[in-house]
C-alpha cells in the first residue's frame, strides 16, 4: 500500500510539473518592442491567465537568424515570434510556422485591415496575426504647395510631377527639391518602387506562378517615372540615390523637400519646433496613383506568429489573441506610436485627437501591397535593387534593367 501511495504521489507531482511547464510561452520579438507598453501587457497576460511569458528581445537581423536556427535544429526554442511580412513566404513554405487559419474567429478577421492580414498570409493560409499596421505614406509641405498655387496634395502621378516642377527652386544650400526619395541600393529602394508599381493600373511584379512580370506594363512605367524625376525633369534630389528613410525625413524637416514617401512618423518629426525648420507646415496625404486607381502603397506591418515546433501552441495562441485585443491595440498606439490593425479604430475620436489627419493613415493602409511574396525574397530583392539602381544611374534603360533582373530571377527560380 505504501509503495502504491508513493508511486501515486510521484505521478501527481510529475503531472503537476508538466501542467506548470505547459503553461508557459517564450516570445521572440524585436528590440523596438522593449518599450514599456509591451512588457506591461505581457505582465497583464500572465496575471490574468496564469501563463508565464518569457520574452527575448533582439535586433532585427538577430531575430531572423534565431528563428532560422531554431526551426532547422528541430528544437522548439520559441513559441511566438515577431514576424516581418517579407519573411512569411519563406518561413511558411518551409513548414516553420503553425497554420492558424482554422483557429481564428472569422468575425474578428473581418474587422482587421485585409492588407495587413495578407502580409502574414501565404497561398491563402494565415500564419500569424498582424499586431501593428505600417505602410508608406505621402508627406507634403502644405505651405510650399500653396505658395506654388496648389490648394491640396496631388491626386495622380502626373500631378505629382507637375507639382514637383513648380516647387523645385533655388541652388546650392538654398535648393528646394520637389521630391526627395530613399533610393539607396537597399531595401528602402524596393519599398518605394513597389508603391509606384501599383500606382499604375497595369502594374504587377510577379504572376500567379511566382514568375517575374515586372519587365512590362506599369512596373516599367514606374521605373521610367523614377528616372525621369531625376534626369529629365531634375525635380528629385540626386542625393536620393544614397538616401535611406531617415535621410528623407531630415530633408523634409530641413525645408529642402516639398514631397516625400515614407513610413509613419514623418509628420511629427517635421512639425516639431525643436528640431524642424518648417514646423506646422507638413501634412500627410494618400500616395497619388494613376486613374482609375485612387492610391497605392507598400506594406510594412509585422505580426505575431507561432512556430510549428512550439512547445506550447495553445498557450501561444492565447497570447497572440490577447495582444490583438482592442484595448491593447489602442494602448500600443497611445503609448508606443504603433498604428492599430482594426479598421474602425481610425474613426476613434480619442485616437484622432492624438494625430492630425489620423483617418488618412487608416485609408492609406487599405491600399497596401506586399513586397513580392516569394520564398527566395532576399535574393530576389538584391537582384532588383541592383538593376533598378543601374537604371537610376543611367547605366541601363529601365526596360533593359528590368529585363536583366527578370532573367536573373528566372535563372534563380529554375
Amino acid at each position: 500500500m505504501r509503495v502504491r501511495t508513493t508511486v501515486l504521489a510521484v505521478l501527481v507531482v510529475l503531472l503537476f510539473a508538466f501542467q506548470v511547464a505547459a503553461e508557459e510561452v517564450t516570445v521572440l520579438w524585436g528590440d523596438v518592442l522593449t518599450r514599456g507598453i509591451w512588457t506591461e501587457y505581457a505582465a497583464r497576460f500572465e496575471e490574468e491567465t496564469g501563463i508565464k511569458v518569457n520574452t527575448i528581445n533582439v535586433s532585427y537581423d538577430q531575430r531572423f537568424d534565431k528563428v532560422v536556427t531554431s526551426a532547422m535544429s528541430g528544437v522548439g526554442t520559441f513559441d511566438v515570434i515577431q514576424l516581418d511580412a517579407i519573411w512569411t513566404p519563406q518561413f511558411a513554405a518551409a513548414g516553420w510556422l503553425w497554420d492558424i487559419t482554422d483557429h481564428l474567429d472569422p468575425e474578428v478577421l473581418a474587422e482587421l485591415n485585409p492588407a495587413a492580414v495578407d502580409a502574414v498570409s501565404y497561398q491563402g493560409r494565415i500564419y500569424g496575426l498582424p499586431f501593428f499596421n505600417s505602410s508608406k505614406l505621402f508627406y507634403y509641405n502644405e505651405k510650399m504647395l500653396q505658395d506654388a498655387g496648389f490648394d491640396g496634395p496631388p491626386q495622380t502621378l502626373d500631378e505629382l510631377l507637375e507639382y514637383a516642377i513648380a516647387v523645385t527652386k533655388g541652388s546650392g544650400a538654398d535648393k528646394v527639391w520637389g521630391t526627395v526619395w530613399s533610393w539607396a541600393q537597399d531595401e528602402c529602394l524596393i519599398c518605394d518602387y513597389v508603391a509606384l508599381v501599383y500606382a499604375y493600373p497595369d502594374g504587377e511584379l510577379f504572376d500567379e506562378n511566382g514568375r517575374p512580370v515586372f519587365n512590362q506594363g506599369g512596373a516599367v512605367k514606374a521605373l521610367q517615372f523614377m528616372v525621369d524625376l531625376l534626369h529629365k525633369y531634375e525635380v528629385a534630389d540626386p542625393a536620393s540615390l544614397t538616401f535611406h528613410e531617415d535621410d528623407v525625413n531630415k530633408a523634409l524637416a530641413a525645408g529642402r523637400a516639398a514631397m516625400i514617401f515614407n513610413w509613419e512618423g514623418a509628420v511629427q518629426e517635421a512639425n516639431d519646433p525643436a528640431t524642424s525648420q518648417v514646423p506646422g507646415q507638413v501634412r500627410v496625404g494618400l500616395i497619388p496613383a494613376q486613374p482609375p486607381l485612387k492610391s497605392s502603397t507598400t506594406l510594412g506591418p509585422e505580426g505575431l506568429a507561432i512556430m510549428n515546433n512550439a512547445p506550447n501552441k495553445e498557450a501561444a495562441l492565447k497570447f497572440v489573441e490577447y495582444m490583438m485585443d482592442r484595448e491593447v491595440q489602442k494602448a500600443i498606439f497611445v503609448n508606443g506610436g504603433f498604428f492599430p490593425v482594426y479598421k474602425d479604430l481610425y474613426n476613434d475620436p480619442e485616437l484622432a485627437e492624438m494625430v492630425d489627419d489620423f483617418a488618412v493613415y487608416g485609408e492609406q493602409f487599405s491600399y497596401g501591397h506586399s513586397r513580392p511574396k516569394v520564398v527566395q525574397y532576399n535574393e530576389i530583392s538584391d537582384i532588383l535593387q541592383l538593376e533598378i539602381h543601374n537604371a537610376l544611374l543611367q547605366r541601363k534603360s529601365p526596360q533593359q534593367a528590368l529585363d536583366d533582373a527578370a532573367a536573373k530571377i528566372n535563372a534563380l527560380l529554375d
